[in-house]
């Protein structure tokens, strides 16, 4: 006596529910991830301009002291 089983359908899934499912997890994403997101993007910019100012005095102040070590020969 062989114990054979019928192969068990897969149930249907409902395609509606998979839709709202992926909208709020979508929603949700957007919610967490986005003001995240612009304070990195802001912390990035802010760090990008402080670079630059860094980087004009050090220019301006490099100038300044070559030109005051060669007024002094």
């Amino acid at each position: 006596m062989s114990s054979k089983t019928a192969p068990q359908k897969k149930p249907k899934r409902n395609v509606a529910i998979d839709l709202v499912a992926g909208g709020i997890a979508g929603c949700t994403e957007a919610l967490a991830c986005h003001p995240l997101d612009t304070i990195k993007v802001r912390l990035q910019l802010r760090g990008e301009r402080l670079a630059h100012l860094n980087r004009i005095n050090t220019t301006v102040a490099g100038h300044i002291s070559a030109a005051a070590t060669q007024a002094a020969k």
